[in-house]
């Protein structure tokens, strides 16, 4: 009878293999390697052909020093209530619009309104649409909507950096036409600065009115001293909305059409994809390894049983 310790000893396993065997089986099956790794190398570089180029346009902002006021300050705000309420006064019509320019930039309201002004959805989905007929190809169910071209716009061709150190705020658009990334990113900008530029216009406006009403209401000469200084600030804030382009933010460097594809990087994308290849080929190796090991040791082991 055969001793199981010597049964189990003739089934070789990975971890027995040496670093000489292994480069015996590299010499011995090499053209599997080559072929595994031209192969991956062809494919690479196949892909990186097909995939579309995309080509980056990015403008550099800041927030301008004397942008949109920020309104009446919520701490004056805060500060003149309990007055302003003993002396019939409401100021809560008032309001701060610290921040306000970010959010604006960053929502989805201004890309809803950048696309919907320029008729961006025949662009964004070129492949739905008839140019020449100038109508979708699809379904009337099918066509795209609205929603989904700022959905396609946000998480594919628009990004925004923001830089909490610096202030500095980069506007990039990645798109398939240099000359459509760097208008639509100087341009998106622009519609910003205007949205902004006409809301607190629009509110500094009502608050002067608002303002004036409430001095009417009260006799109280300081009272009326600091709501007169409120009316000041709203002025100038209006001063500055009809007068300053850049009113939410001021443009270091304008976007530029980009001579050179920010997407795919080719040569990076066929150096992966080659040693993707390598490594899959050296695995490769080294199951036909494992395989032949196994089946040299079963050879003497049916002989034995045969016998």
């Amino acid at each position: 009878m055969m001793n199981p310790g010597a049964r189990a000893a003739t089934y070789p396993d990975a971890g027995d293999i040496t670093l000489l065997e292994f480069w015996r089986a590299l010499r011995l099956d090499w053209r599997w390697v080559a072929g595994i790794v031209s192969v991956a190398a062809v494919l690479s570089v196949a892909v990186a052909l097909i995939l579309t180029p995309k080509f980056r346009g990015e403008v550099v902002i800041v927030e301008a020093g004397q942008g949109p006021s920020a309104g009446v300050p919520a701490a004056m705000l805060g500060q003149l209530g309990g007055l302003a309420g003993l002396a019939g006064v409401d100021l809560s019509g008032l309001r701060d619009r610290t921040g306000s320019a970010m959010a604006i930039l960053n929502s989805r309201m201004l890309v809803e309104e950048f696309i919907s002004r320029n008729k961006l959805l025949p662009i964004l989905f070129s492949d739905e649409w008839d140019a020449a007929a100038g109508e979708w190809t699809t379904a009337p169910e099918d066509t795209p909507t609205l929603w989904l071209g700022v959905r396609k716009f946000i998480e594919d061709v628009r990004r925004i950096e923001e830089d909490a150190v610096t202030g500095v705020v980069r506007v990039i658009i990645e798109w398939e036409n240099p000359e459509m990334a760097a208008a639509w990113a100087n341009g998106l900008v622009e519609l910003a600065n205007q949205i902004v530029r006409t809301r607190d216009l629009e509110d500094a406006e009502r608050s002067v009115e608002y303002l004036q009403s409430e001095i009417a209401k009260t006799n109280i000469l300081g009272l009326q001293q600091v709501l007169y200084s409120l009316v000041e600030t709203e002025m100038k804030t209006i001063m500055l909305a009809n007068v300053k382009e850049e009113y939410a933010f001021a443009v270091i460097d304008p976007a530029v059409p980009p001579e050179l594809r920010s997407f795919p990087h080719r040569a990076l994308l066929a150096a992966i994809g080659t040693t993707l290849g390598g490594f899959l080929a050296l695995m490769v190796i080294l199951v036909r390894l494992v395989i032949r090991r196994q089946g040299d040791a079963a050879g003497p082991l049916n002989e034995s049983r045969a016998a």
